[in-house]
């Protein structure tokens, strides 16, 4: 009878799990000429990785989310020390009620190379944040996007 139950446990947490996947973001970085800002965007996809909410899709198409970051070439002065970036969190439009993603916020980061882990934990603490937020006023009946 104990078998029973502890295996009746065990169905139920791995079918709770398995319908609650994570949500599939793509990160997409531009930052060939500035070392930083690819660490940077190295890191944000390490961040997704160990997410326990989100996981990395290569293919855009297939994501739910994109982070995209963009990053200005660097001076002289600060090619290898300081990146200088925009960034953006898209929600993919996935039904036929629009041609066009949902731009979900957008910004202008700088960074130095001593601070990029913390950058990038900073930006996906953000992604976060916001797509909690489009979430809650979706559920709240505040924001129909689909």
């Amino acid at each position: 009878m104990k078998r029973w139950i502890c295996l009746l446990g065990v169905a139920l947490a791995l079918s709770a799990h398995a319908q609650d996947p994570k949500a599939a973001v793509n990160v997409y970085a531009q930052c060939e000429n500035d070392s930083v800002g690819t660490r940077i965007a190295y890191f944000v996809k390490e961040s997704i990785r160990k997410s326990s909410a989100y996981r990395i899709e290569e293919e855009y198409p297939k994501a739910g989310y994109q982070i995209s970051i963009v990053c200005l070439r660097p001076g002289a002065n600060d090619a290898g020390v300081l990146s200088i970036f925009s960034y953006s969190y898209v929600a993919l439009n996935f039904r036929p009620k629009g041609y066009y993603d949902y731009h979900i916020t957008h910004g202008v980061y700088r960074c130095g190379s001593n601070r990029v882990e913390g950058c990038a934990q900073d930006i996906v603490a953000s992604f976060d944040k916001d797509v909690g937020e489009m979430r809650a006023r979706i559920s709240r009946g505040e924001f129909d996007p689909f």
